[in-house]
């Protein structure tokens, strides 16, 4: 059941220096509808309602996607999610200052979740076709999202004509990073604050600031994806 996301949601993503990782072009999916896998009843907050964690928290949150589509019930655990947001450079005890994207999947990469459950990353161009074709062919990617203050109470984020201003949201500095896990015509399908919210394409070209092509293991376990793509393709393809 959703949550009043006013009192209880947070964002804390930190802007990546310019130069933090090469963009590069995706390729594209003819496949107009991928509906996520997952209600909204079993996406854990993952301290997002407490701390400024949203990008390890939706790195999370794909792991848990990929791992159910391929059969598994693995849901990360709220120990190996706060590990990580430590884990990533600048924490420090006692303050709360979110984590930029790079960060977050350099730390995935290397150590992954749980023990293992690790997933590489790189950033594309912010485009319709490059959101879909990661998704689909990976399985989801990470979007952050400079959130203005009219997304609260919003059970489908979408331009307003008031309280529209990017960066406007209440709890935080208003960047979000959110894990995108499906999509059609008319709505991008994410999860974020425990449940699936999703946003119109328009709310996408207006609010998008990065979109991360993500590979995780746990979406080519034996070395190949649901669709019957190799590992190997699929990194070459997303230049991973």
């Amino acid at each position: 059941m959703s949550q009043n996301i006013q009192t209880h949601a947070k964002t804390g993503v930190v802007r990546n220096p310019a130069d933090a990782v090469g963009i590069v072009p995706a390729v594209s999916v003819g496949v107009s509808v991928y509906k996520p896998f997952l209600n909204d009843a079993i996406w854990p907050w993952f301290y997002n309602d407490h701390y400024g964690d949203c990008t390890v928290a939706a790195a999370a949150h794909l792991a848990q996607e990929w791992a159910y589509v391929n059969g598994s019930a693995y849901v990360p655990s709220n120990d190996a999610v706060w590990k990580m947001y430590a884990g990533t450079p600048d924490f420090k005890i006692g303050t709360d200052e979110g984590r930029n994207v790079k960060d977050a999947v350099a730390w995935m990469s290397k150590h992954g979740l749980d023990g293992g459950h690790k997933a590489f990353g790189r950033k594309l161009t912010n485009t319709r076709a490059n959101l879909r074709a990661a998704t689909y062919l990976l399985g989801g990617a990470l979007v952050t999202l400079n959130l203005p203050k009219s997304v609260i109470n919003q059970r489908r984020w979408q331009v307003t004509a008031t309280n529209n201003a990017a960066g406007s949201y209440a709890n935080g500095n208003g960047l979000h990073c959110v894990a995108v896990v499906g999509y059609d015509s008319d709505l991008v399908y994410a999860v974020t604050w425990g449940q699936i919210l999703p946003f119109t394409w328009a709310f996408f070209d207006r609010y998008v600031e990065e979109t991360w092509a993500m590979l995780g293991w746990d979406w080519c376990p034996g070395g190949t994806s649901p669709h019957g793509d190799s590992w190997a393709n699929l990194a070459q393809s997303f230049g991973i």
